[in-house]
This record gives C-alpha cells, structure tokens and sequence, in this order.
C-alpha cells in the first residue's frame, strides 16, 4: 500500500499543480473558472481521475474493504456538482448548493456498528474550507437546512472545491453498489477557530490517512481469526523459524533461542542435526516436540526457566548429551524416566523443581559428575546414589531430607556435598570413605552429633556445622584436618571449645563460635593461628579473656559482644592488626589506656556497656570512622575527639552528657551524629556548625533549654543554622 500511495502522490502532484497553476496566475478566479467549467474537464483530468480511481480500488481490494465510487458531472457553474446513486440505480444530481447528503439504505435493518462512521479530510489547496467523507449506515437521509446554508456560504471558493481529486472522478468508474454495507456522504465541515487543529491539506496527508485507515482494518480482521489460528502463530513464530533455518543454511553448531518467549519448539528443529549445543532458557514451554530426538550430535541442553512437565520418551536418542538443564520448571514428584536412559550425561541440574523422590534408576547415569537436586522436595536418596562412581559434585541442599544412605560413601570422589537447609539428624560414618571431600555444608539441620570418621576426609577445607542441635564436636576431629580454612561452629549448643589443643586451628583464617553456651576460652588456644583474622565470639557467656590474649596478633575483626566481660586485658595494645572490635552488650565499666595504641582500627563499638568515661588516648586512632558508645554511663566526652578526623559516624545517644566539647568542630567528615536521649544536655557548642559534612543529627529527647524552643521544635537543620548565626562564625 506505501509503494501505490508514494507512486499516486508523485504522478497526483504533478497533474495537480499543472491543473490549478492557471487558476492561482489568474485575476479573475471566478468567471474563468466558471467558464471553463462549463466547457467540461481539462485534459488532465480524466488521466488525474483514472489515477485516484485505481489507487482507491487497489487498496480496498488489498485490504478486502467495501469499494465505493463517486460520479461527477461537469460542471456549469460555480455551485459543486455531486452525482449519487438512487434505489433503483440511476443517476441523480443536485446543484445549486451543496446537495442533499445521501445515505443508502441496504435493506438488513439494525446492523452491527450502524452509528459507527469513517471521517477523512480532504483539501486541496491552502485557504480552502475543509470537506469530509463519513461513511454511516442506515437509511437515507437529507441535511439540514441550515447545514446547507453554511455550505452556501462558502461558495466563492468553490472552483477550489471543483478541482478537488475526489470531484475528479467518473461516474464511469461505477456508482455506488446497492450491496455495500456502508455509504459516504459529502459535507462541509464548520471552519476550525484554531488552525492547529485543522488537518493537513496536502494530498500525501490523504493518502497517508486513507492508508492508515485500510492497515487498521486490515490488522482488525487478523485480531478476528479463531484462537486456533492465534496459537498456532504463537508457537511457532517466524523470526523462530528463520532463526532455525539461518541455523540450518550456516551448518552452526549453536543454536540460542533463550528469551523469545515461544510456546513450542518448531518441528523444523529436526533439521538442524549438526547442532551441539541448544540453548531455550527463559520460554513458555510446556512441552518438547518428539523431533528434539533428532539432534543426535547434541551435548548440551538448556531448558531452564520454562513450564516444563515432561519430557518425551525420544529424548532417549541424544546418545552424546553431557548437560541437560532443568532448572525452574515445573517437574512433579518424579523426575522424567526417560533421564535416567541418557547415559552418557555428566551434569543434570534440576533444581527448582517439584520433585519428591529419585528414582532407583539414577544409579544407570555411571558416567555423572555433577547433579544439582536443590530446592525440590525429597525426603530421600536412593541407594543407588553410591553407584555412581563419577560423582564430583553434589547439591541436595533445601530439601527434606532426614536420612543419608550409607552407600554414599561409595561416591569415592566426591569434593563437594551440600546437604543444608534440610531435617537430617544423623550422618553415616561411611562419609569419612570421601577422603576428597573439599567442603561439606551440613548447616540448618537437627543434627546431634558428628560421626568421628569425618577426620578421615583430610582435604577439608570448610566445615560449616551452623545451627544445629550440636553439643560438641568428636575428641581430636578438627586437629585431624590440617588444611581447614573456615570452621563454622555458630548457633548450636556447645559448652566447651573443641579439645585438640592449639593445633585444631592451625591453618584456620575464619573461626565463628557465636551463640553458643561456651564460659570459657582456653589458654593458648589460637597460640599457633598465624593465618586467622576473623574471630566471633559473640553471644556466649564469656566473663573473661584468657592471658595469652595479646597473643591473637593475626586478627583484624575480632566480635566479642553479647558476653559478661568486665574488663578489657592491658595487652590489648598488641593487637595491632585489628581494624573492627565489638564490645558492645557487655559490663565493661572502662577501657585501659592501651587501647589508642590500636593505630589500624577503623571500626569501635562500645554501646550497651557501663562506661561512665572514654580515655584520652582515644585520640590516637586516628583511622577511626565508627565509634558507638551510646547506651552507657557518660557524663562528658574527651577533647582529643576532635583529632578523630576521618571519623563518619558518632553516636553518644542515651548517656548522661552535660556538655558537648568544643573540638567537635574538628570532624570535617563526620556525616551523622546522634546525640538522642540525652537528659542534661542543654546547649550544644557553636562550633557545631563547623561540622560541613554532617547530614544526620538526632538530638530527641534533649532539653537544649539554652536553645530557643522554637528553634529546637524546628529540627536539627535548625539548630544547625541557629549556631551558625549566634556563635562566632557567622560568615561560614
């Protein structure tokens, strides 16, 4: 429709501006062009005619639209002629003024859509008065009278209107058919008061408007085709079919169809066999055609992310897939049979599924490296599992398993087992057979006990028995294992640090003991941790600190909170690595002097404490951004605080505060300082205001009473503003 409405335009305009050229030169519009008129039309006029006549049939042919067509006589006077059709189908004309609009009853009486009416804006010239084609159906009608005055009125402009390329057409080119099912009718159209809202007058807006027109209908009728049709579209869409075919034609052996939202596999998949690789991540499958069997080359499968049921029995022909994956689908109770018959697969990975139990059969799939059974549903493992010899990698974790069979100590070379976040309250001893074993996650389980044969698996490098029912570990089990790294003991119930002696934490950097019951840390427990940094401690009932404490000279986080200590050792100062100590939720009622010599330490948190002061020596840390000694005794804060000059955060809410000192001023980059439920404080120092990066201020619950109340009612920003102005540094 674009091509035939570009070539009318080009051939339209040229006769057009040929036809009116004369007129537009002319002085003497109206006589001449009467008389022209009067001698009938130019000699352009019946090519100009056949033009618009073809453009109009072809394109409501193209589109299957109703044609219609209009008869124009020549014209003897100024007045427009319009020639319309007659019940009995002979010609009639009206002259004079505009004639009377008519509308052809078709006979069937109430049909759909009888008010709907089709409006298009035709002019030819700039100046002339606007013309519009309605189509309505019904019956004959007749305007108004005063409809026609109006259209009277603008009868000087009416040889405009005559050369008009609608009142160009033949009445040979065929009347209005009595069949059609909508009819036009011509009228003038009231003169717009705004000239923005007038439509374009150049004849290419028509044809622009007429071809829009035709598309919207022709893209209805598609909407209107029968669902069966819709689906079938869906699934198999073009762009999917000429990616497969692009496939086909450059003999690739990968083929990504990830994202594309289809509801099926084309069949023509069957003809790509040179494929090895076959990626559907993110669709809306539900089902793999049975010509997926076909791609006999085929070694990875990726299926994730769909709406996947089943699998057909034809996927049994891959006889070299390695990877299929399955994950976020929607796979019930069992997994597909005709999985466990792909025995050349190494990695299957199912998770997010709904799967309940495994079948026996799993155990045929010998050469499997690697399967990914987290997030499903099971409650147990076959004992087949420990006839798969391959087996490198397992993930059962977040599932419902209580038990693990004893043949899994089959699986000789397993490095990895992820059984967390499951209801097991027993391990088999068999697992010290998996003497590769690199890392093992147990935590988030019932689990009592840990069976001692674990110290047979000496390649262990992490071991995270996290939040279990634990009460102790087995004599000697972590000394056996030499090379560990990270040992997670937090949230179960032991009472006693490990017996094995300083050795049981020998290679390890990151030890967590938190909440547990432990009292007590022994003497020279960590004496040989050169490599560990990361030491929690924290929710136990710890009142003290062994005297080889100094001797944690590795460490650079170090979370004693939640305890019952008292007091701090004066060897503190040795910990010269350390860069975050909690302290918070204990009874230390001071700090030793010692504490300023920790130069590295960035983070202090002392809150929940009963400090009623903070040493001078405090001073020194002057890598210092966090210092939180709220919740404590305090009646005043050391001057040396304003040498603190990366410091960020200072919160000293909830204390005794009488007075703030004036070296506050000195924090440049402190952003945030709370000083919240702070009973006797009342004025705040003017150098306050100097603080330029400060963005947070809780002053609730502060009496300020040496501060105008309605200043205080204003907020912290006000208060800041009000020390600016009444203090000495109005000019900052």
């Amino acid at each position: 429709m674009a091509a035939l409405a570009t070539a009318f335009i080009r051939r339209f305009s040229n006769d057009h501006s040929q036809s009116n050229g004369s007129d537009l030169n002319s002085p003497k519009t109206s006589s001449a062009s009467t008389s022209s008129s009067s001698q009938g039309p130019s000699s352009s006029t019946p090519r100009r005619r056949n033009i618009f006549s073809g453009i109009y049939y072809q394109s409501k042919r193209r589109f299957s639209l109703p044609t219609f067509a209009f008869s124009h006589s020549n014209r003897s006077s100024a007045e427009p002629n319009l020639t319309a059709i007659d019940e009995n189908g002979k010609k009639r004309n009206s002259t004079g003024s505009w004639p009377d609009l008519i509308e052809k009853c078709d006979g069937n009486t109430k049909a759909k859509n009888a008010e709907v009416a089709r409006r298009v804006t035709v002019v030819d010239r700039p100046g002339q008065d606007k013309a519009h084609f309605t189509g309505h159906k019904g019956k004959y009608r007749t305007a108004s009278g005063a409809r026609q005055g109006k259209a009277v009125g603008h009868s000087g402009s009416s040889s405009s209107h005559r050369r008009s390329k609608h009142s160009d057409m033949d009445a040979t080119n065929g009347g209005i058919p009595q069949s059609a099912s909508a009819e036009f009718e011509f009228r003038p159209s009231a003169k717009e008061p705004k000239a923005a809202k007038q439509r374009s007058k150049s004849p290419g807006a028509l044809i622009g408007r007429l071809s829009s027109f035709a598309r919207g209908k022709y893209r209805s009728s598609l909407h209107e085709r029968s669902s069966s049709n819709n689906s079938f579209d869906d699934k198999y869409r073009k762009d999917v079919q000429r990616e497969v075919q692009r496939c086909k034609e450059n003999d690739d052996t990968r083929l990504d169809l990830s994202s594309s939202d289809i509801l099926a596999i084309p069949p023509s998949i069957r003809e790509v066999t040179q494929l090895t690789e076959l990626f559907l991540y993110k669709n809306k499958l539900t089902t793999l055609p049975s010509e997926i069997g076909c791609l006999v080359n085929l070694k990875m499968l990726g299926l994730s992310e769909n709406n996947l049921s089943s699998l057909p029995d034809s996927l049994s022909n891959l006889k070299h897939l390695e990877t299929l994956d399955l994950r976020h689908n929607k796979l019930f109770e069992h997994i597909p049979s005709v999985i466990f018959q792909i025995e050349s697969l190494e990695k299957l990975w199912l998770r997010y599924n709904r799967i309940t139990t495994v079948s026996a059969d799993i155990g045929r799939l010998k050469k499997l490296k690697m399967i990914d059974l987290r997030d499903n549903k099971i409650s147990e493992l076959p004992k087949t599992i420990g006839d798969i010899k391959s087996l490198v990698i397992s993930l059962v974790s977040y599932n419902h398993l209580k038990y693990i069979p004893t043949e899994i100590g089959q699986c000789h070379l397993l490095t990895q087992l992820d059984l967390q976040h499951n209801e097991l309250v027993e391990l088999p001893e068999s697992m010290g057979n998996l003497v590769h074993l690199v890392r093992l996650g147990i935590r988030y389980n019932q689990l009592q006990e840990i069976p001692a044969s674990l110290g047979n698996c000496t390649h262990l490098e992490e071991f995270i028995v996290e939040s279990n029912k634990l009460q102790g570990l087995p004599d000697g089990i972590l000394a056996s294992l030499p090379i560990l790294k990270t040992i997670n003991l937090s949230r179960n119930r032991i009472s006693n640090f490990p017996s094995g002696g300083p050795n049981q934490f020998k290679s390890a950097v990151t030890v967590n003991m938190e909440h547990n019951m432990i009292s007590k840390v022994p003497f020279g427990i960590f004496s040989k941790s050169a490599g560990l940094t990361k030491l929690n401690l924290k929710d136990n009932q710890l009142t003290s600190l062994p005297l080889d404490f100094g001797s944690w000279t590795s460490l650079t986080d170090l979370n004693l909170s939640n305890n019952e200590l008292t007091v701090l050792p004066e060897d503190i100062d040795k910990l010269t690595n350390l860069e975050v100590l909690v302290l918070s939720t204990n009874r230390l009622k001071k700090l030793p002097v010692q504490i300023g010599n920790l130069k590295r330490l960035r983070e202090l948190d002392l809150e929940e404490n009963e400090l009623d002061c903070i040493p001078n020596d405090i001073g020194f840390l002057t890598n210092l951004t966090k210092l939180w000694v709220q919740s404590n005794r305090l009646t005043t804060l050391p001057r040396t605080i304003g040498n603190l000059s990366n410091l960020v955060d200072l919160r000293v809410g909830e204390n005794l505060l009488t007075c703030i000192p004036e070296e506050i001023g000195n924090l440049d980059s402190m952003k945030s300082f709370y000083l919240n439920d702070n009973a006797a404080l009342n004025n705040l120092p003017f150098e306050l205001a100097l603080c330029s990066s400060l963005e947070i201020m809780s002053i609730e619950r502060c009496p300020l009473s040496l501060i105008p109340a309605e200043i205080t009612e204003g907020g912290p920003s006000l208060v800041i503003q009000y020390l600016k102005m009444q203090g000495p540094y109005r000019q900052v």
